[in-house]
């Protein structure tokens, strides 16, 4: 079984555009600073045609939500973007990053053959507990969007020393190497999965697609913590509202959370 390690950049470029036949531009790059914000430019300069995607081996400036710090490394994580165009214009846009979340999560668990893959709300992938990929999805003119991704393929010490949290790596959900053919799979699939549900948002199916969102969410019934700037909300996460908020029951009252860091409690 060869290994993704192997993969030369020419290599990824070819496979996928033998099963992304739907995407314009699909390019890799050995290092960037950050896919999201080299899309991004594109789309603000109109120098490339839509849907497209970027990869890279190694990103060094790249970004996770709030302005967290996004660590990746070819050796450990799986890192690429994707942009789209979104035809539905009247869509309150705050419920996208529930509705990559879904689908991100049913492509993995497909995959996978593992149907605990789920999402924590908003943005974070989890297996058992444990991180497995982090999503950050970016807007811009003509309701043109970006999301990027990046997957715990195999857990290094590099990548366990600089992440705080518990995490988990695809090797470990497959219980085997990650091969060349694995690599590909995840990132075809992925693109794939998000032009479907960005598709059927355009086709007014969004109260179908919010429904699925109980299926993949793993606060549901847990004990969070809300921070959001120097405040702090303890209670019960009870799922979401039509508009992608967090519901969260206190001994007092119910909150509904846009802005904010969630800590849980498992």
């Amino acid at each position: 079984m060869d290994s993704y390690k192997n993969l030369t950049i020419g290599g990824i470029v070819k496979q996928l555009e033998k099963y992304l036949t739907s995407f314009k531009k699909i390019s890799w790059k050995e290092s960037t600073g950050s896919t999201n914000l080299d899309l991004l430019s594109l789309i603000r300069n109109n120098n490339s045609s839509l849907p497209c995607l970027l990869g890279t081996n190694h990103q060094y400036n790249g970004r996770g939500r709030n302005g967290k710090i996004w660590i990746d490394d070819f050796e450990s994580t799986l890192m690429f973007s994707c942009a789209f165009n979104l035809s539905v214009s009247r869509i309150d846009l705050s419920i996208l990053p529930i509705i990559i979340g879904i689908a991100t999560c049913k492509s993995l668990q497909k995959l996978s053959n593992r149907k605990d893959i789920g999402l924590k709300w908003p943005n974070d992938i989890y297996w058992k507990n444990k991180k497995l990929a982090g999503i950050l999805i970016e807007i811009i003119k003509n309701n043109n969007i970006v999301i990027g991704i990046g997957i715990n393929i195999d857990i290094t010490d590099k990548l366990s020393e600089k992440i705080d949290q518990n995490i988990t790596s695809w090797k470990q959900i497959v219980d085997s190497p990650v091969s060349s053919d694995n690599f590909i799979n995840i990132i075809q699939s992925l693109s794939l999965s998000w032009l479907k549900f960005i598709n059927l948002l355009g086709n007014n199916k969004l109260p179908s697609v919010i429904r699925q969102f109980h299926n993949v969410d793993i606060l549901y019934g847990k004990s969070v913590t809300i921070e959001s700037h120097n405040s702090s909300t303890c209670g019960i996460a009870c799922g979401i509202n039509n508009k992608g908020h967090l519901i969260v029951k206190t001994i007092n009252d119910t909150h509904t959370v846009h802005l904010g860091n969630v800590s849980v409690k498992f």
